[in-house]
């Protein structure tokens, strides 16, 4: 999205050693993004318009209890500054795993893919800061598991496990 890419690495023969990144596709420079130990990043969407600095990137990182805490936070690409972090736990439930794996913006926000899965809703708030997440499980019918991994407007798009295999599918959520 824009000019920036996000992903993740590991370093061979280093056990837990996942680390994020952000990547300027325009300046060929990479910036490592650490929020805590195990930091992945798997979303970013670009704010304001085709010629803005500004973004909005998830993911998660291992938190002090050794859960996954799903992240969002802002980033300009121009200062290289973070703010905003606001970390997220499923259902609001501290202790519960979460991992974000994709953004798209709304009307007043972002809907979000999650880990479970799950779909997040969270609103931009009026002095900029993200509001409490509005959730909803994600599970195929029938299936042994079901995973979110991407979202656009709000379909969200994974695969599940079922008797016949491995599928995709896309589903459109409704918080009302």
């Amino acid at each position: 999205m824009g000019n920036l890419v996000v992903g993740n690495y590991d370093l061979v023969d280093k056990p837990e050693s996942a680390s994020a990144f952000i990547y300027d596709i325009r300046t060929e420079t990479m910036t490592q993004l650490t929020l805590g130990p195990l930091t992945t990043a798997y979303g970013i969407w670009q704010n304001e318009g085709d010629a803005s600095e500004h973004y909005t990137i998830v993911g998660g990182y291992k938190g002090d209890s050794e859960i996954n805490i799903g992240f969002v936070l802002d980033y300009d690409a121009k200062s290289k500054k973070i703010s905003n972090k606001t970390t997220y736990n499923y259902n609001n439930t501290p202790g519960v795993n979460t991992h974000f794996e994709g953004i798209t913006a709304v009307k007043g926000g972002y809907n979000l893919a999650a880990t479970g899965a799950s779909f997040a809703s969270i609103a931009r708030e009026a002095d900029g800061s993200f509001g409490k997440a509005e959730w909803l499980p994600v599970s195929y019918p029938d299936s042994k598991e079901t995973t979110g991994n991407t979202v656009i407007d709000n379909n969200i798009m994974g695969i599940f496990i079922s008797d016949s295999g491995v599928q995709s599918y896309i589903a459109t959520l409704s918080l009302d």
